[in-house]
Parts: C-alpha cells; structure tokens; sequence
C-alpha cells in the first residue's frame, strides 16, 4: 500500500495537505497483467517509447484510479468502487498528483512499483528492466580528409564575436 501526502490547492483557493492511498491486490495486478501484451510491465514500457500521449495518459489514468481506495481506520479494509474513483479524480489533488507523475518518468516509477506488494515490487523491477531496449552503439563514420578545395568551393565564414551587452 502506498500513503501519499498531496499538497494542492482547492476549488476555493485554499492550499491543502491530504493523505491518500493507493494500492493493488495481487489479484488486481494478476488481471492488469492478463490483460496486456507480454504483460503489464512490457505494456507500460511500449506505451512510454512510442511517446503515444493520449495511450499514455489514459492507462496511467487507469492505473491511478484503479489503485485509488480509501482505507478503514483498522487497516482490515481497503475500500474502492467506481464512486470513489470517480471522486478522486474530480480533485485537484487528483490533478497534482497525475501532473507530478506526467512530468517526472523516475517518480512515476516509483509510483507504481509503491501500488505493489512488497514481495512483488522486485519481481516487477526485474520485467521493466528487462523491456527496457538496449540502445545500439552508433558508430561514426570515417573522417574525410580534403587536401585541396574542389570547384565551387566556398570558404566558411569567419567567426565573428559579439560583445557582450
């Protein structure tokens, strides 16, 4: 389970510090993964290298609002519903929350991997490390060498410095 304080301004303009909680089942996890290619982590990482913005937004939108519940004061219940959801995501602490992560790929990283049971939080690391693609090296091309200019050749222009005002 993951406690998050979120400060954020209201609807009336008053600054406000509230803590929210999030968490997914492992049987919530066990759909999300069913029900991605190659599984949630592949998933999730295919959407953020295709720089798909409008896929991105609506499955992280998804995940937050799936992960979404209010907690009972003795910790035995974890309660969500579509109501709640909807609820939260009509808050601006919803809207801090979502613009933070939108805007930071470590910290929504971390997001997720805290929705997750702990004992589950390292087997998922290793499958978004895994998707990860290896860039290929790129090598540079050989140097030319040119000992005489051909015809039409222009010299480039000298570098003029402009004083500093």
């Amino acid at each position: 389970m993951l406690k998050r304080s979120i400060n954020y301004t209201n609807f009336d303009g008053e600054s406000k510090s509230k803590v929210f909680y999030f968490n997914l089942t492992k049987t919530e996890l066990i759909e999300l993964d069913g029900n991605s290619e190659g599984g949630l982590a592949a998933s999730l990482q295919r959407i953020v290298d295709s720089q798909e913005g409008a896929t991105l937004i609506a499955e992280f939108k998804k995940i937050i609002l799936m992960a979404y519940g209010e907690r009972s004061e003795d910790g035995d219940r974890f309660e969500k519903s579509e109501a709640i959801s909807k609820a939260f995501s009509q808050t601006a602490a919803f809207d801090e929350l979502f613009m933070e992560l939108a805007q930071n790929e470590q910290k929504a990283s971390d997001f997720i991997l805290g929705l997750m049971p702990a004992e589950l939080t390292s087997q998922m690391q290793d499958e978004i490390n895994k998707s990860r693609t290896v860039p290929t090296p790129v090598t540079a091309a050989p140097a030319v060498q040119v000992t005489e200019p051909g015809p039409g050749f222009i010299p480039p222009a000298p570098v003029v410095q402009q004083p500093n005002d």
